[in-house]
């Protein structure tokens, strides 16, 4: 991570004024505003006055009466944005009903306490790295934060055109929150994969060098498959128009995808036409955001296609725009309000702009989603991944989930922080830690009398015959 001196003296602050201190997720402060840091610079954020207020924008919450030593040290305008972003973290919206959310309320509330954007970047930073450690926290805290995350901070993210932010927003609070459902999803996603890399190998050289033939100068053209969350809100979108999801989401055309970028906007006309050549196009699916761009100043076009057993989703941009889509520009229209009008004047301009975008996208519904798992529980390992397991499976089981020799070691465990017995039945949404014994090579027979899931019996009867012999 390269800094220069502004931004290293800061986080030499930082480190001399927390020390050891550690949050409640187990995390020191300083790992914590390093997260914080990195996710700004992996999305373009360089300038060197939000990232030295980045290692300090804790301080003056803790202690009041730094104000005119960090002025000393790191100038006004650093203070400027301590000072702000105090005050949010003092009279940000604390709690949130997902069953009776006003998204445009709760936006408009939120980003009513903030006049400078540089305030935002960092709180949005953070909130991406809060989201990361949501199995650390204790249970209620975690869901509130992760409700937070879905309800106000992914929102402004995409507001403000952080798309990346606003993805890892979303996956990390939607898996903590709905285990089941991200499971679901995710066994879509990896049953595609294979067959979409197969076809894409195939298709990415040769359409680049089609178009390059055709005199259109080819940036780049990235493959995707669309993020989990966003399968879940295209989902919800369809229902909500009556439209057709599938058991399996094949009613959803757009989860997988190519971005092609190409130097020019004519060229990105030139591009679709070709495709409309190439492939069997669904006219009612094509919308052309470079005439009319969404409320955030996205731009592109989207059209979908089929090719063999695929539907696929294209998006046809220029370098430009896709820099503009992804990490947000230097100066957003939601920025120029900011800085631009005062007092009632520029919350009037804040209210209209967010009336046009939450119109702009999707409308899904705020219940919970409701998924058949009466089989089914989701508990999850100390780095926060999801283990399916069998209703009424015990520690045993979730060993054996992770790899046999986790199984044939295992004495003991952890469940939510609490010591617990191997036998000890697990809950949805348990976190676990398993102990094991280097010493210890084979299970208790008693074990299959105990265990639920069909890879734990087997893998205890193969460690069993493997003891006998």
């Amino acid at each position: 991570m390269s800094m220069n001196i502004l931004v290293e003296k800061a986080k030499k602050y930082a480190q001399d004024f927390h020390q050891d201190t550690r949050r409640i997720s187990g995390k020191t402060y300083m790992e914590h505003l390093d997260n914080a840091v990195r996710n700004l610079l992996s999305n373009n954020i360089e300038d060197e006055t939000i990232l030295a207020a980045t290692y300090l924008k804790h301080v003056l919450g803790t202690d009041p009466k730094k104000e005119l030593e960090l002025e000393k040290e790191f100038g006004g305008e650093v203070l400027q944005i301590l000072r702000k972003y105090k005050f949010l973290s003092d009279n940000a919206i604390k709690e949130v009903d997902p069953k009776n959310v006003d998204d445009t309320y709760i936006l408009h509330a939120y980003l009513s306490l903030i006049d400078d954007y540089r305030v935002l970047m960092i709180r949005l930073a953070t909130k991406v790295d809060d989201s990361q450690t949501l199995i650390h926290l204790p249970r209620e805290k975690a869901v509130q934060v992760a409700q937070r995350a879905l309800q106000i901070y992914s929102p402004i993210a995409r507001i403000v055109s952080l798309r990346n932010f606003a993805v890892q927003l979303e996956n990390n609070a939607f898996k903590f929150l709905y285990p089941e459902v991200y499971v679901k999803i995710e066994k879509k996603i990896n049953s595609l994969e294979s067959l979409a890399n197969n076809f894409l190998g195939l298709t990415v050289p040769t359409l680049k060098q089609l178009l390059i033939e055709s005199g259109i100068s080819v940036v780049d053209i990235k493959t995707r498959i669309k993020h989990i969350y966003g399968i879940f809100r295209k989902e919800r979108y369809y229902k909500y128009k009556g439209k057709n999801v599938g058991r399996n989401y094949e009613g959803i055309k757009d989860i997988l995808g190519l971005r092609i970028l190409v130097d020019r906007v004519d060229e990105c006309y030139q591009t679709e036409d070709i495709l409309r050549q190439l492939w069997e196009y669904i006219p009612e699916e094509r919308d052309d955001y470079i005439q009319v761009p969404r409320a955030s100043g996205y731009r592109a076009i989207h059209n979908v296609f089929k090719a063999d057993s695929l539907t696929f989703e294209t998006q046809i941009l220029t370098k430009d725009m896709y820099q503009y889509n992804e990490f947000g520009p230097a100066k957003h229209s939601i920025y120029k309000i900011m800085d631009t009008e005062k007092g009632s004047s520029r919350n009037l301009r804040v209210k209209e702009f967010l009336k046009d975008y939450i119109h702009s996208i999707e409308k899904v519904s705020s219940q919970e989603p409701i998924i058949s798992t009466i089989n089914k529980i989701y508990t999850f390992t100390p780095k926060g991944d999801i283990v399916e397991l069998t209703k009424g499976s015990n520690l045993i089981d979730f060993a054996y989930s992770i790899h046999a020799d986790v199984g044939n070691r295992a004495v003991g465990g952890i469940v939510n922080g609490k010591n617990a017995k191997l036998t000890d039945v697990l809950k949805n949404g348990d976190k676990v830690e398993i102990k094991t014994l280097v010493s210890k090579r084979y299970p208790s027979e008693d074990w299959l009398k105990t265990v639920k899931t069909s890879k734990a019996r087997t893998l205890i009867r193969k460690s069993l015959r493997h003891k006998e012999k």
